[in-house]
């Protein structure tokens, strides 16, 4: 099925658009109020979107990727406020610098920092090292200590002879090894 070429409309301007980065997605928000007559077309290595607000604004953005997508598991979805299109990577674990390929940015484009993760080293390395300092807690090897304050990477725990708190974000996590 082929679909009609969206041709930019005279006297249209860019929708201001978020994005953000995941390990296998990246995510773009495009700020229209109450969208209406969406056109978008995904191909692997550009975008383009086309519609009109609730006062027959005209919005056009064309987006030349950093990276290649699936075409076929990337999808749009619009809501009342925003047209959401969830790109997916064709190299999964690889992060994106930018969204475009070119190194200008637009003044339009913005990253997302509410939705915004560091996913490269976050979870691996914190997890690692909480690992460690778990096990040394379970195996009896305290040296006479009746507590440890550990803060690496993100997690804190306190680590008794039997009950260890870890806090991480606002996650926190109470265990007893009785």
């Amino acid at each position: 099925m082929n679909k009609p070429k969206i041709v930019r409309p005279q006297d249209s301007q860019p929708a201001h658009a978020r994005w953000f980065d995941r390990k296998k997605y990246v995510t773009i928000n495009f700020d229209v109020q109450k969208p209406k007559d969406v056109q978008v077309d995904i191909q692997p290595d550009k975008m383009i979107l086309c519609c009109k607000n609730s006062t027959d604004d005209v919005f056009y953005n064309e987006l030349h990727f950093y990276e290649k997508v699936q075409i076929n598991d990337s999808r749009e979805r619009v809501y009342d406020r925003t047209i959401n299109v969830l790109l997916r990577k064709i190299k999964p674990d690889y992060a994106w610098p930018r969204l475009q390929k070119d190194e200008a940015k637009p003044s339009w484009i913005s990253v997302d920092f509410d939705n915004w993760r560091d996913w490269e080293h976050e979870e691996d390395e914190g997890k690692e090292e909480y690992d460690r300092y778990v096990d040394v807690s379970t195996s009896g090897n305290l040296l006479m200590q009746s507590s440890i304050q550990v803060n690496v990477f993100g997690y804190f725990a306190v680590l008794f002879d039997n009950v260890h708190i870890i806090l991480k974000g606002c996650f926190l996590c109470i265990s007893c090894a009785f």
